[in-house]
């Protein structure tokens, strides 16, 4: 009894001749908070970064099966343009890859993930969301391009569809009418026939090759019918189409291949983008 009144003496004693000595105590116990409370803070972070990479590594899973579908996508349309039957493929720009681009990753705990933990990828990472991000603005005016070419080709169709008048109606109409017997008639229903015989131009029927079609029959049809415009009444119709489906052919073949280039660019850039999302993907996914 006397030792605990001797403490409490003493620690009075103490405590009256260090009157800051509770200040110390609290300043001890705030700063281990304060560091206690770091290292949680430390600790959420590396669980949030740990967490954003997992599902960051199954978003670029899926990213790289999008990239494959919308570059074979766009091989496949490309490959239908320079075909001379434009008979061209409906370009399916894959909606996947759009929404998968367009999904918000944590840049910020990914960043500090790989900064942290594979910095050897850091910059393959930096250079992801670059590209990333290019492809995702540069999408809408890529989207815009291709509906401009749909509009386009709508167009040139129309316009080429006034072939089956120079193949058809108007040489019935010729050969039922008293220009049967004229030269006119007559230059027409030879290279009429031998455009039918030639299997580069034309198979049962079907015209297979527009380009020659245009060059081995159109074009001579204009020609030949130029020099008998006021000859025959129908001769100036005549013309007048074959001229259409000439310039509409030409026109288009331009516009074809100025967006053979577009596209080829588009395919370029999204091979790019693969490369980084295999590099960051993990090595047994990279050898599949």
């Amino acid at each position: 009894m006397s030792y605990l009144l001797s403490i409490n003496f003493n620690f009075g004693s103490f405590a009256e001749s260090n009157p800051n000595c509770f200040d110390w105590i609290t300043l001890i116990f705030t700063i281990i908070g304060v560091v206690g409370a770091f290292i949680i803070y430390y600790l959420q972070r590396i669980h949030n970064s740990k967490e954003a990479h997992g599902f960051f590594l199954d978003y670029l899973e899926m990213l790289n099966k999008a990239l494959e579908d919308s570059i074979k996508n766009l091989n496949d349309f490309k490959s239908s343009l320079q075909f001379s039957n434009d008979k061209i493929e409906n370009l399916v720009l894959s909606s996947n890859l759009t929404d998968i681009i367009f999904q918000k990753i944590n840049i910020i705990d990914l960043n500090r993930h790989y900064k942290c933990f594979e910095n050897k990828n850091h910059n393959t990472f930096k250079e992801f969301v670059k590209k990333s991000s290019f492809i995702s603005v540069y999408h809408s005016y890529f989207q815009s391009i291709m509906n401009d070419f749909t509009q386009k080709f709508s167009t040139h169709q129309q316009i080429y569809k006034k072939y089956n008048l120079l193949w058809s109606s108007y040489y019935k109409e010729i050969k039922n009418s008293k220009s049967a017997t004229s030269k006119y008639f007559l230059l027409y229903e030879i290279m009429r026939t031998n455009t039918q015989r030639n299997p580069c131009i034309v198979v049962k029927g079907e015209v297979i090759n527009r380009d020659l079609f245009v060059s081995d029959f159109v074009r001579n049809i204009g020609e030949l019918s130029f020099h008998y415009i006021g000859k025959e009444p129908i001769v100036l119709e005549v013309f007048n189409h074959a001229t259409d489906i000439i310039t509409s052919r030409e026109d288009f073949n331009i516009v074809k291949r100025n967006y053979i280039k577009v596209i080829g660019n588009q395919i370029e850039i999204l091979k790019e983008l693969q490369l980084i999302v295999r590099s960051l993907l993990p090595p047994l996914f990279q050898a599949l």
